[in-house]
């Protein structure tokens, strides 16, 4: 029926074709983003949790047995054999001692998890992160919230990127809390978290652009000026007000430094414009900045989850997975059995032991699910660092930066043969420790650019060109960031503006108008 605008409702049915993942899938996402601290701890939880997950080695596995679980696995990646990954999952899961049938058990196909070598535990100096978002973390305690929303702000604080900010919109946020966190929360309530999350310090945390991050900032300044006195500095409140006007209505204008445009229509004169300008100037454009900041005497533990040794006269490179101190895990062979005496007698089982039947098998199964998860975690790791390790086999040798080819996700993930999703979890936070050097596995995907001949630079000779022309630039009249592009293109780099600005973001440099001194 016709509403008054003429507009009607209608109906309609449309089919679809969505993804979903499985509970074994979601539970091998998880376990493969984790690094062995977290793997850990994970491990530990679910012993607790679950009574037909046992810790220890049972009597009926010997080392003939586990296959490559195998204790003391020892990995050779001295091929060149691009078909190392090229294998069904059924394979896959054979080779790694993993029966897919979740129903059907046996006395030799119960599954079990074995560990390789002990842990390796290195302190290396990589920044002190862990406290400031432990910082953020204890912070959640100021306010009264209920478990989802303690969930909700955990996740959100470690989505901050570099510069304290949230760089995800709030319905890949809610995707990404469903299958990480397994949290089913709307745009709402992610938006009711990040709203409550700007309200910690440092301000500007948690804002979604600058723009924000300044907002948030005045408007904290604001409240308190009202908390602190009745009326107050009358001129400072002025001031206040003009500076949130401007960030807020003439935000582009001031960006652009469109002074006139922005004086016409405050009213303003332009002491007062200039007075605003360096009010703003001091705001935090970055206040998750701490979390880049190194620290010469503080050092934060690192745990690698591959150990790598080379040997460059014998051309030689071997590869293990440091599995920590998670213990040798088996499903409880008096649970089986249990579960199997039910099901001899399945026809004549009262209510109740029809629910213990019930509970058992439930047990069983996530016991099972769960191991099968860490070998399957297993092997996703070391398919993707071998592949790693081939694709950059030059400079595992030399540890030279230069000897870093070109490579991207895709290029890991063909040779691997795994999705390129799989890959980008097992490369964000892990690490690998080669000849006594621990790397982010995001080190070696630094990217490389061309030339004006069409020669390959590195993007590390990039930032050290970029780093040279602000050290060296006048600080009264600081080089913006199309005069550096013209000045890299100069020296043969072909180069645009906005990847110069990319490069100056990363590399913590403020823009040209905030490195600019004033002049006495």
């Amino acid at each position: 029926m016709p509403n008054k605008q003429g507009q009607t409702q209608q109906q309609s049915q449309v089919m679809v074709q969505r993804q979903k993942l499985t509970q074994q899938q979601l539970l091998v996402v998880r376990l493969t983003e984790l690094p062995i601290a977290g793997l850990e701890e994970k491990v530990k939880n679910e012993l607790d949790e679950n009574y037909a997950l046992e810790e220890g080695r049972r009597d009926d596995y010997d080392d003939e047995n586990l296959g490559e679980s195998g204790s003391d696995t020892e990995y050779d990646v001295n091929t060149d054999d691009s078909s190392s990954g090229e294998y069904s999952r059924d394979e896959m899961l054979e080779s790694m001692g993993i029966s897919d049938n979740h129903s059907d058990y046996s006395s030799d196909d119960v599954p079990i998890y074995f560990a390789n070598r002990g842990d390796m535990n290195v302190e290396v100096p990589i920044g002190d992160t862990g406290s400031f978002i432990e910082d953020l973390e204890a912070q959640i305690g100021d306010y009264e919230v209920d478990d989802t929303m303690r969930q909700m702000l955990v996740y959100l604080i470690g989505s901050l990127d570099s510069r304290g900010f949230i760089d995800k919109s709030l319905d890949e946020l809610a995707d990404d809390m469903a299958i990480y966190q397994n949290l089913d929360v709307e745009e709402k309530d992610v938006e009711r978290a990040l709203h409550l999350l700007q309200k910690f310090d440092p301000p500007g945390i948690g804002a979604r652009d600058l723009r924000e991050c300044l907002l948030i900032q005045i408007d904290r300044i604001i409240a308190q000026q009202m908390r602190t006195a009745v009326g107050g500095d009358s001129q400072k409140n002025s001031l206040l007000e003009l500076e949130r006007k401007v960030v807020a209505d003439y935000y582009q204008a001031f960006v652009h430094k469109n002074f006139d445009k922005i004086m016409d229509g405050l009213g303003i004169s332009a002491s007062e414009m200039k007075t605003v300008q360096e009010a703003i100037a001091h705001l935090n454009p970055k206040p998750g900045r701490a979390l880049n900041e190194s620290s010469s005497d503080k050092v934060m533990t690192v745990i690698p989850d591959f150990i790598i040794e080379t040997d460059e006269n014998e051309n030689q490179i071997q590869m293990w997975l440091n599995e920590g101190n998670i213990p040798p895990l088996h499903v409880s062979r008096d649970y089986v059995d249990e579960m199997r005496r039910y099901e001899n007698r399945r026809k004549t089982l009262s209510s109740e032991e029809k629910e213990a039947y019930a509970f058992t098998k439930k047990n069983v199964d996530e016991a099972k699910m769960f191991i099968d998860a860490i070998n399957q975690r297993r092997h996703t790791l070391y398919v993707t660092m071998k592949a790693i390790i081939e694709l950059q086999r030059e400079f595992f040798f030399t540890q030279d930066d230069d000897q870093l080819k070109p490579m991207i996700l895709q290029d890991v993930a063909t040779k691997a043969n795994l999705d390129i999703s799989t890959v980008s979890r097992v490369c964000n936070s892990k690490y690998a420790i080669v000849d006594g050097n621990v790397y982010s596995l995001k080190y070696f995907f630094e990217r490389q650019r061309s030339n004006a001949d069409g020669e390959d630079i590195n993007i590390r000779e990039v930032k050290r060109e970029i780093q040279a022309l602000v050290d060296a630039e006048d600080k009264h009249n600081p080089l913006s960031d199309e005069a550096i592009t013209q000045m890299l293109n100069n020296k043969g780099f072909n180069i645009k503006r906005r990847t110069v600005a990319k490069y100056r973001d990363q590399m913590n440099l403020p823009k040209a108008k905030l490195r600019k001194e004033i002049t006495s």
